[in-house]
């Protein structure tokens, strides 16, 4: 369970730079927050989430208690009406105007609009919705930061920020190769895992990955 300065530490001394002469404190950084910003896109057994939210009534916005990067595309809302589970559909924003009309009731659908989730009706009650998505995370900023990934996947990020290096700062693509296929056998594991520990949504592995081969 690495924190930021030990995950930076580990990737400048595995790219056989640890004083940071010829690759920056800075850029090893950015290069692991840009390669969390590319992982956290995809669905591990850490990083799925569930939240129950209380509406108000009358209030379309719907405000998540944790950070929600996406929603689940199948069940990512669902209303919760006593002994009652009613599976919210997505719509575009577009279709939310050409129906919203303030209209009060119980709500059906729910879209993205605005920077945040908008439901329609508007609840006439304070209902429960359960939400169900993949978690948010920010950048990695103070030496003593962690998160998820950090904490079950900081082989992975190891691997795939000094492919990134390898390739996008040193320009030698037959190391960043050989770390691309490291970090690809690390996202294996990890779904291998997620598979064994998780019985919802839907989970398949990315067979596009090789990005510097």
């Amino acid at each position: 369970m690495p924190t930021f300065v030990e995950l930076r530490n580990l990737v400048s001394r595995r790219v056989q730079d640890v004083n940071n002469t010829a690759i920056t404190v800075t850029d090893v950084g950015d290069t692991i927050n840009a390669s969390i910003r590319y992982w956290k896109q995809k669905m591990f057994w850490f990083n799925e989430v569930t939240d129950i939210v209380t509406l108000t009534a009358n209030n379309p916005v719907l405000t998540p208690t944790i950070p929600i990067l996406y929603l689940m595309r199948d069940d990512g809302m669902a209303l919760l009406d006593q002994s009652y589970r009613y599976v919210l559909r997505h719509i575009t924003p577009t279709e939310y105007d050409q129906n919203d009309i303030g209209q009060i009731g119980r709500p059906f659908a729910y879209t993205y609009r605005n920077g945040g989730y908008e439901l329609y009706y508007y609840p006439m009650d304070p209902y429960q919705v359960r939400i169900h998505g993949i978690r948010d995370y920010v950048d990695l900023v103070e030496d003593s930061d962690t998160n998820d990934f950090t904490v079950y996947a900081d082989r992975l990020i190891m691997f795939d920020s000094m492919a990134r290096i390898y390739a996008e700062i040193r320009q030698d693509y037959e190391s960043a190769a050989v770390f691309d296929k490291a970090a690809d056998q690390e996202y294996r594991n990890l779904m291998t895992r997620t598979a064994n520990n998780t019985t919802t949504g839907t989970m398949g592995i990315d067979n596009s990955l090789g990005r510097y081969c």
